[in-house]
């Protein structure tokens, strides 16, 4: 995963899909870089590499947006392919936070 830290906004670019055999190292890196970033005030997650994403993958990305929602953080997603965005728009996750 890449990190860019830019006019207060953390942006988590994905290299890989979110499936259960990829998040260990995703989900310490995205931790990791809340807890470095406490002065960002958007929290951003680029799916542009992202074609896969399963049941723990969601939760992951739940989980981010809990924790960034908790430090009054804003938070979004973009680069979905159109699939990722139907899956999330199925969950109604979309009322919580933009997706594109």
């Amino acid at each position: 995963m890449k990190v860019i830290v830019k006019e207060q906004n953390l942006e988590l670019v994905f290299e890989k899909d979110l499936v259960a055999s990829n998040l260990d190292e995703q989900t310490k890196t995205i931790q990791n870089s809340l807890k470095e970033n406490p002065d960002v005030k958007k929290v951003s997650l680029n799916f542009e590499n992202v074609k896969e994403l399963d049941s723990l993958g969601i939760n992951l990305v739940i989980a981010t947006y809990k924790e960034a929602d908790e430090k009054k953080k804003d938070f979004y997603i973009f680069n979905t392919t159109t699939s990722i965005k139907n899956l999330f728009h199925l969950f109604k996750l979309h009322t919580y936070f933009e997706i594109s």
